[in-house]
């Protein structure tokens, strides 16, 4: 590699990216790992591992976490894909919002049970 390439790259290595990725959660770091082992030379994949990184910032990491569980399962490993897994999570219900508590006000099924008659029209 060209010396004025390995100035950009300072501080980047394979160690580095597993690291970073390895502190987000487990699939991450799987990822990573197969994105680094998917070409000869490790170098060339650098940015598409920064960038997959970067969408931690830009989502939660978290939520790459999720991301990257999906794109390992379904064997892709492109950052546009990463990043459309990223907005699938973002776009689903949370689990906190499936169910509302109960106050006075609440009507329940029992009001809406019953038969309900028509409003008299006037003739």
């Amino acid at each position: 590699m060209p010396p004025h390439h390995r100035a950009v790259l300072k501080g980047w290595s394979s160690a580095h990216f597993l690291d970073q990725a390895a502190q987000i959660g487990p699939h991450t770091h799987a990822l990573m790992k197969k994105i680094l082992a998917a070409g000869v030379i490790p170098e060339q994949h650098f940015t598409r591992c920064r960038r997959i990184l970067r969408l931690a910032q830009e989502f939660t990491p978290a939520i790459l976490e999720v991301a990257a569980q999906r794109a390992t399962r379904a064997e892709v490993n492109a950052v546009k894909a990463v990043k459309t897994l990223c907005m699938m999570v973002t776009a689903e219900p949370s689990e906190a919002c499936e169910t509302l508590p109960g106050h006075a006000n609440t009507r329940g099924a029992a009001y809406f049970a019953g038969p309900h008659e028509p409003e008299p029209q006037g003739e």
